[in-house]
């Protein structure tokens, strides 16, 4: 596979780094540049729309302030010395633009290319001011492109043998950011086309997310009406990024528009790396800064995913914030969500309060989220007072609720009391998770185990000899 310049550019430097390239993605961008027109139907695919061209660009390079210097015709070398000594932004962004403007449409992927072609990439290596000022000529280069001409650019990228270039890929993705936020109509009418064509390029497709949440930020309506007439992958990818993005500027619309679509399959696709729960913890958390107790009862109000989500989102800040106030609150939740909310407080509870925490849990109905809330308890509390905390497990009826509690203390006693853990873990009432407690403190041991692991056996401990063959093989296998 053929990488360009400008991509292998990408490649070696750290990722918190590449999203400089969308630092400047809101930078005002100097001189004026007709907008490009296309047909709203696609042809086969490959960037160019029906009956469009590639011989000429929209601007005419005379749109543009006098002070800003000719880059035509000159080396790549000199051309990026000049690009880098124009401090200002914008005034950058219109020397690309007038170069790109007086040169042939089948040039510009050349050009562009060049410009990094024989750049050393150990220069500046570790500078970070050097690397900011690299990333700021790619913004520049990505915003000139989106200004002049984003569909005949599309159209040359798509290069015979060159379709699944990772380069022309992400080139794609960040010009068409830039276009969504320059002429959002026209953007997005153009990769509407593409990706309702099902013949898009790559690129295009990871472009969903950004012309969503380009068109929230801007306060268009319809984002998510959008969303819903794209492929499935990117109908997720659009809704979410417009849900996330409304939740910071208003998240009790976001609130209300997640309920409306929680049960798309889209937002409940691990595969997709999207879900309905983690856009319910933005939102609440979101809500949260200005009204937690609303944010809290949004979160309570929910089902599975969104409810644990959500209350994790409006009480990680607030706990922090006013402890008692998110106490008292979550006291008053219904059953199961206060459980599962004070399953969230634990984390935020100090040392000497874990016996009324456990108390509080104790007293929960049983379920799901009463084994996870005791799983909490033991986490926090074995790491300061773990005699409190066994006596405290010592107490609990047999069943999921100590189960939890054993797997919490088990994975603190690993190492710091393997004695302990091995006894605890060997009362378990579950078989599967009695040796899985059981199998983790032997890996932990390491080549210890035998010698810490042999005289519990020789206890007779209440196993079954199909359990203990398999503790004899894995505490002797050969590490």
């Amino acid at each position: 596979m053929t990488v360009s310049p400008l991509f292998r550019l990408l490649i070696p430097l750290p990722a918190v780094l590449v999203l400089g390239i969308w630092i400047g993605k809101n930078l005002p961008v100097g001189g004026t540049v007709a907008g490009h027109h296309f047909p709203a139907s696609a042809d086969s695919g490959t960037g160019t729309a029906a009956g469009e061209t590639m011989t000429g660009n929209s601007a005419a390079a005379g749109n543009f302030p006098a002070a800003v210097p000719k880059l035509s015709g000159l080396s790549p070398a000199e051309t990026r010395r000049i690009l880098r000594e124009l401090k200002t932004p914008a005034a950058r962004q219109d020397a690309i633009r007038q170069c790109l403007a007086a040169m042939p449409l089948e040039q510009w992927k050349g050009w562009v290319d060049s410009l990094f072609a024989n750049d050393n990439r150990d220069d500046g290596k570790g500078d970070l001011a050097a690397m900011a000022e690299r990333y700021d000529l790619l913004n520049g280069l990505f915003g000139a492109v989106a200004a002049v001409d984003p569909v005949g650019f599309m159209a040359i990228q798509n290069s015979e043998g060159e379709r699944n270039n990772d380069g022309e890929s992400v080139t794609r993705v960040f010009v068409m950011q830039k276009w969504a936020e320059q002429d959002p109509a026209a953007a997005r009418a153009f990769l509407t086309a593409r990706l309702t064509s099902g013949k898009s390029a790559p690129g295009l497709e990871d472009s969903a997310e950004f012309m969503a949440r380009a068109m929230t930020r801007n306060g268009q309506t319809g984002v998510l009406e959008w969303a819903a007439t794209l492929p499935a992958k990117e109908r997720a990818a659009a809704a979410s990024a417009a849900l996330g993005e409304m939740a910071a500027s208003d998240p009790r619309a976001a609130a209300e528009k997640l309920v409306e679509l929680k049960d798309i399959p889209e937002l409940n696709s691990r595969n997709l790396g999207l879900n309905a729960g983690n856009l319910a913890e933005v939102i609440a958390s979101s809500l949260a800064k200005s009204s937690p107790a609303e944010a809290l009862a949004w979160a309570a109000a929910q089902t599975g995913a969104m409810r644990q989500k959500g209350l994790n989102g409006a009480l990680k800040d607030w706990a922090g914030r006013d402890f008692e106030a998110a106490l008292g609150a979550v006291s008053s939740l219904p059953p199961d969500s206060k459980t599962a909310g004070l399953s969230v407080l634990l984390g935020k509870t100090q040392p000497e309060r874990m016996p009324e925490m456990a108390r509080l849990v104790e007293n929960q109905p049983d379920g799901p989220d009463r084994a996870e809330a005791s799983s909490r308890v033991m986490s926090v509390w074995t790491q300061h007072h773990p005699e409190q905390a066994s006596e405290w497990m010592s107490r609990q009826p047999a069943g999921e609720i100590r189960d939890s509690a054993i797997s919490a203390f088990v994975r603190w006693a690993d190492v710091r009391d393997p004695e302990a853990g091995l006894l605890w873990a060997g009362s378990m009432s579950d078989s599967g998770k009695r040796m899985e407690a059981i199998q983790h403190i032997i890996q932990q041991l390491g080549p210890k185990a035998p010698v810490a692991v042999q005289p519990w056996l020789d206890s007779n401990p209440a196993l079954t000899e199909a359990e203990r063959a398999q503790i004899l093989q894995k505490m002797n296998q050969p590490r």
